[in-house]
């Protein structure tokens, strides 16, 4: 409800009130879809990456098992960047 029931607002201010909140809402849009396209992007590098280490043969050192062994998670990140 209005603050002023007898007060009509002007069509050119409500125009112009509404175009800019449309720009601001495309721009925040735009935005949004670079951020989603990154985000699929880095999804798609991680993936492959996977795909990568999934399917190579992997022999492991000495030092590299006991890491393994002392640090698993540490070690398999390690080892994964070599591939």
């Amino acid at each position: 409800m209005p603050a002023d029931p007898g007060h009509t607002p002007d069509p050119a201010v409500v125009s112009v009130s509404l175009a800019a909140e449309s720009a601001l809402l495309e721009a925040r849009m735009r935005m949004l879809q670079e951020a989603i396209h990154a985000i699929d992007t880095r999804i798609g590098a991680v993936s492959e990456r996977l795909q990568r280490m999934y399917r190579a043969p992997v022999a492991l050192t000495s030092e590299q098992w006991q890491q393994l062994m002392r640090h698993p998670l540490d070690a398999c990140l390690e080892i994964g960047r070599g591939l």
